[in-house]
């Protein structure tokens, strides 16, 4: 490809992605986690402000809320100014992917100008786990492109704007923040030459973060760390996995693209987190390094080979193989020839694939929606036999559920959830993967006299008329005025960083130097 034309092709690479997602618009959100981002702004939107009390779920005594809530923050706007939140859950689905992907882009081209981008970019796209997970995970896949900025901003020299990044992202992700806080310690301890700026951006980072890393420490009791259903599968992307650790391995052993520490030491800072989100780290988000170091792998090769190099990319656009780990009931290894996240951006996924959470269904949720909010009182308590669909549906109502989403939090037994409900909705789950759960309804309804709202193929909307509304709203919330002041004032201190002049921004000049030092660029 032309020099002139890299820029140009990693732009039409993404707008086509884009309008790719845009077309699957009214498949998302996708699986769990925008549900329980909606009710959190719901939340939000009926305390008044920033609640650091979620009594919008695990009521009516509710829990602290310890999910960082820059994101949604930046949502709320969208959220009153569109109305229908599912609206909003599908924009920011959308933006995921194209915000990881301009961010991948911008990383590429400060290090190797515009063909680092397109290699950046294509490598992003390798892999459909990862793709997926910038849909499934958004305050993730934000939190990403965060980290990316930190990775511009040091090597601009610029260690303000790099900790005002760092700081940021720990309003994002509960964890992303803490593993690019131990990337730049370890970066630091690879280059001395950056040490220095490193070491300021992790100081003031870490500064930033302090008031929401206290609040986290004050409820640390709250807390309980459980491995997720999804640590009993991994799914491998077998060609990107191989040309990452190729590119790890030069990176290591090569002074001549020193900028590729960062991700080495991302690597090495995610390792603790593998026994927790095994998933996570090894077939989804946790890709993102390798994926880079895929990318300087392909940059490698088309100094020598460029046709080869090409036909390889477009090859990992279309398919990839992956190899597929199942631990239980017993280990699996199978190899299944998969879409490519680019191809994915635009085939989507199959309705029937995974369970009834995995995808939005309009046609199945509204009647059920519709039949629990008719009549419901603002303080009614609604509890669900799947907690995450209760989130789902307190939205779609606006009542405070019983249950509690997120599993590291702890979730109320199930009997003291149902007793505290006025609203019940059970879905029906199919008699092979549990028989006794419709029986198990029916006698519930029998027990506390549950009167019968809605029957679908899908599932039973119940009322239990004896059960008073016991909604608390209650606990420490911070005005809205108080709240965009703050995030305003940071914006501004990050601009003002960013508009500094970088003493040490990789240019051509520095390009040029590089290819002397090493005429594969």
């Amino acid at each position: 490809m032309k020099r002139g034309l890299w820029l140009p092709g990693t732009a039409l690479l993404i707008l086509f992605v884009m309008l790719g997602a845009a077309a699957q618009w009214f498949s998302y959100p996708r699986f769990l986690d925008s549900y329980y981002h909606l009710a959190v702004m719901q939340g939000f939107r009926q305390a008044g402000g920033v609640a650091l009390h979620a009594f919008w779920e695990a009521a009516p005594q509710g829990r602290p809320h310890l999910y960082p809530p820059l994101f949604h923050l930046l949502w709320m706007p969208a959220y009153f100014l569109v109305g229908n939140p599912i609206t909003v859950a599908r924009l920011w689905s959308v933006a995921a992917i194209v915000l990881l992907l301009v961010a991948m882009a911008g990383v590429g081209w400060k290090i190797s100008g515009g063909r680092g981008a397109f290699f950046f970019v294509a490598a992003a796209l390798a892999s459909p786990n990862l793709y997926l997970s910038t849909l499934i995970h958004p305050t993730a896949t934000f939190a990403l492109a965060g980290v990316l900025a930190v990775w511009i901003c040091v090597e601009n020299r610029n260690f303000g704007a790099a900790g005002f990044c760092l700081g940021l992202t720990a309003y994002l992700h509960p964890a992303l923040a803490w593993i690019a806080l131990l990337a730049l310690l370890f970066w630091g301890a690879l280059d001395e030459e950056k040490r220095g700026v490193l070491g300021g951006a992790a100081a003031l980072g870490a500064l930033l973060a302090l008031p929401w890393w206290l609040h986290l420490f004050y409820h640390l009791e709250s807390f309980q760390w459980t491995r997720q259903p999804e640590a009993n599968s991994l799914d491998i992307p077998i060609l990107l996995v191989a040309l990452g650790f190729i590119g790890a391995i030069w990176a290591f052993r090569s002074r001549s693209h020193p900028a590729y520490r960062f991700p080495l030491a991302l690597m090495i800072a995610t390792l603790p987190w593998l026994f927790l989100y095994p998933y996570r780290v090894a077939s989804a988000q946790g890709l993102l390094p390798l994926a880079i170091f895929a990318a300087l792998t392909l940059e490698k090769c088309y100094g020598r080979l460029r046709w080869l190099t090409l036909a390889i990319i477009a090859g990992m656009m279309v398919v990839a193989p992956v190899l597929t780990v199942k631990t239980e009931p017993a280990l699996k290894l199978s190899l299944v020839q998969s879409q490519s996240g680019l191809s994915l951006a635009w085939q989507g996924l199959a309705l029937d694939r995974g369970h009834f959470e995995s995808l939005y269904d309009e046609a199945g949720f509204s009647p059920l929606a519709k039949a629990l909010k008719t009549g419901a009182q603002p303080d009614d308590l609604l509890y669900c036999n799947y907690p995450y669909m209760g989130g789902l549906f307190s939205v779609l109502t606006g009542l405070s559920t019983t249950n509690s989403m997120v599993l590291e939090a702890g979730r109320p037994s199930a009997s003291a959830s149902i007793a505290h409900a006025r609203r019940i909705l059970w879905f029906k789950i199919p008699s092979p993967l549990d028989p006794e759960n419709n029986r198990m309804v029916q006698e519930l309804a029998r027990q506390y006299n549950w009167k019968l709202l809605l029957e679908t193929p899908l599932a039973y909307a119940y009322e239990a008329p004896n059960v008073p509304s016991q909604r608390q709203i209650r606990g420490t919330v911070i005005p809205w005025a108080v709240a965009y002041g703050l995030l305003f004032m940071a914006l501004v201190g990050l601009l003002v960083l960013l508009r500094r002049p970088a003493k040490d921004r990789i240019g051509r000049r520095a390009l040029s130097e590089r290819k002397r030092c090493d005429p594969g660029i």
